[in-house]
């Protein structure tokens, strides 16, 4: 499958005569509207969507929300109102080159996230309101999970420890 893509770990938006086409990194995340076929020969690629629990690092409660798996996207990335509705305020701020080629800075928290029945902390960034949830990479790896795009599904991974002195 071909698909324009944004610079690694970025956001860009295609407008077609029919619909719109989010990409970020390797996937074309989201199409709006009728057609299903885009122009300059631009396809939609596989991706999937999973259920993940978000909340404070206290664990004092969680929501259940649907995110894209998207392994270009650094961080995991939820939209602001989800995040505020539970409590959670920015704690930091990091910079971001747009695939445009502007550079923002967005607002991130840790936060607890619960998946394929664990819960850990994870960064996540702050998204636009209505946007979909992103599940990057970091929070990937940190899980030990990796993406199978054929069966779209995570599958546990082998992680790397190399230059410990570890037996």
């Amino acid at each position: 499958m071909k698909c324009i893509l944004p610079l690694e770990g970025e956001t860009q938006t295609l407008q077609t005569k029919s619909e719109q086409v989010h990409l970020v990194a390797n996937f074309c995340l989201k199409v709006k509207g009728g057609s299903k076929h885009l122009k300059s020969g631009v396809t939609k690629m596989a991706t999937f969507r999973v259920t993940i629990e978000i909340g404070p690092m206290d664990r004092s409660r969680f929501e259940q929300i649907e995110a894209l798996v998207d392994t270009g996207a650094t961080y995991t990335v939820v939209p602001r109102d989800v995040l505020e509705r539970l409590g959670i305020m920015p704690q930091f701020r990091r910079r971001f080159r747009l695939a445009d080629g502007r550079v923002v800075e967005l607002d991130m928290a840790v936060v607890a996230i619960r998946l394929e029945g664990q819960t850990l902390p994870t960064i996540c960034v702050f998204g636009e309101e209505g946007m979909d949830a992103l599940l990057g990479a970091v929070t990937l790896e940190e899980f030990g999970l990796g993406v199978d795009p054929v069966n779209q599904r995570l599958v546990p991974i082998e992680l790397l420890l190399v230059g410990f002195g570890i037996a």
